[in-house]
């Protein structure tokens, strides 16, 4: 399909056409790219705004290629945007010296309703986001930041030896660290 700016009519039908086309492929390949289906369906929303108004300009080619380069540019232009805080900077430090998610995020006793509106709001994240987690990762993280085992325990428990339990918890933060990323920014700024 070619869509150039001389087409005048079926122009808007070209468009329409590569819109139902690829909207479905373009944001499953953007979704595996970004923290949530609202960041790809704005991703690819973009990236069919960028073909409306290069479209005005100038014929477009290959319109796949052209829609997944763009996805693609889209996504990376998210990255740069997103600016990522270590996971560190919300934690404390435990009597173990383990960095631990605040307490204040898992107290249930009274508080304005503010308070309990975000911590549902981040248990509902944080369950969603160990969900995606391997078994594995998932264990280790729940044993260690929510059940408060030391990774000895946890090396007797699960029979895999500190460096393994250490590398599956890393893998953990790092993912949940990208998915509550948002949540943190709006909760702590």
């Amino acid at each position: 399909m070619v869509i150039s700016k001389n087409m005048g009519a079926s122009r808007q039908q070209q468009i329409t056409d590569a819109v139902k086309e690829y909207s479905r492929k373009l944001f499953g390949f953007v979704r595996k790219r970004v923290a949530t289906d609202e960041d790809a369906e704005d991703l690819v929303q973009d990236v069919f705004q960028q073909m409306i108004i290069t479209s005005l300009n100038e014929p477009i080619e290959q319109v796949s290629a052209w829609l997944y380069r763009v996805a693609g540019n889209k996504v990376i232009d998210w990255y740069r945007k997103k600016k990522t805080i270590p996971l560190e900077n919300f934690a404390i430090e435990n009597e173990e010296g383990d960095m631990v998610i605040p307490d204040y995020l898992f107290s249930d006793k009274g508080g304005m309703p503010d308070d309990l509106l975000n911590r549902q709001i981040f248990w509902d994240m944080l369950h969603d986001a160990l969900a995606e987690l391997p078994e594995e990762q998932r264990e280790v993280f729940v044993m260690h930041e929510l059940e408060g085992l030391s990774f000895k325990q946890i090396e007797k428990a699960t029979g895999a030896n500190q460096n393994t339990l250490l590398s599956r918890k890393r893998y953990a933060v790092v993912h949940l660290r990208n998915r509550l990323q948002q949540y943190f920014n709006e909760f702590f700024n």
